[in-house]
């Protein structure tokens, strides 16, 4: 069950690699993100970087829910830290949203 917002981003994308800021204090266990006006890619593995042809893809429009993809042996808070994503062939802008 997701918790109280804690905290929220709007992140402008280009086709390099960028991290959310978390918020500062409580780390969130949950995270969600509004894909605006392009597709992006990303993951959410340490030592991971989306490229052009790699990572989840997800289309301007969608709603991303990385804590739902986690793996279940490393903590969601770790793994949202983790999270980076870049726009597909042009700009896209990521709007998140960050939950206790």
């Amino acid at each position: 069950m997701i918790g109280s917002a804690i905290g929220q981003q709007r992140l402008p994308l280009t086709g390099l690699p960028q991290a959310l800021t978390l918020p500062e204090g409580k780390r969130p266990q949950h995270m969600r993100v509004m894909v605006e006006g392009g597709a992006i890619r990303w993951t959410c593995g340490p030592a991971m970087e989306p490229t052009a042809t790699d990572g989840q893809l997800e289309p301007v429009g969608a709603v991303v829910a990385p804590d739902l993809f986690l793996n279940p042996a490393i903590p969601a808070s770790n793994q949202i830290a983790n999270f980076k994503a870049l726009a597909v062939g042009g700009s896209a802008t990521l709007q998140a949203l960050f939950f206790d």
